[in-house]
This record gives structure tokens, C-alpha cells and sequence, in this order.
């Protein structure tokens, strides 16, 4: 269990923008303010679908470092001096993943 509420999520709202659970709980509420008086709707509506799509993002990740990871780091160093093209590409996946799970 990864610690976050179940997925899916979705965007919902009317007055304000609202990233829900499957039973409705509520995951995040984006409301992106402008004290010059701009509309922001369009911002906040992004922000939720990104929001919304995280638990697929890191099950996508989960799935990336599985299916590559052991080609990456059988062919590198195992003293992290590894210089080949996949290793900024990995170690992004990797800190993305930690820090989704605060580790």
C-alpha cells in the first residue's frame, strides 16, 4: 500500500475545483487566486487533472524502474559512477517515486 487514498481520482466541481475519490472523498481542492483580478479556472482545472492522475503516473513509474531498472543497473557500476544516457532518465524515475512516497 503506497499510502494514498484509493484510486481512481477524478476532477469534479462547479464554484471550485475538486479532485475526488471513487467513493467521493476528497483527494485535493485547487483554487489558484489572483489578487489581479485574472480568471484563473483554466490554471485550477489543470492543476486538478494533474493532480487526478498521479496515482496512474506512479503506478506508471513503478512500472518503468521494473521493466528497466534491472537492464540499468546490471550494466552500470554498482559505485553509482555509471555514465551511460538511460542514467539521468533513471535517476529522475527514482527520485519521482521517492518523492511521491516521502522516502
Amino acid at each position: 500500500m503506497s499510502g494514498h487514498s484509493t484510486a481512481p481520482w477524478s476532477v469534479s466541481g462547479h464554484f471550485s475545483t475538486l479532485v475526488v475519490g471513487p467513493d467521493l472523498t476528497l483527494i485535493a481542492r485547487t483554487d489558484v487566486t489572483s489578487f489581479v483580478g485574472s480568471d484563473r479556472k483554466a490554471e485550477n482545472e489543470a492543476n486538478a487533472r494533474l493532480i487526478a492522475a498521479a496515482p496512474d503516473l506512479l503506478a506508471a513509474l513503478k512500472a518503468v524502474t521494473e521493466m528497466f531498472g534491472p537492464w540499468h543497473d546490471d550494466d552500470c557500476p554498482a559505485d553509482d559512477t555509471c555514465d551511460c544516457s538511460a542514467k539521468p532518465i533513471h535517476d529522475a524515475v527514482n527520485a519521482a517515486i521517492a518523492r511521491a512516497e516521502a522516502r
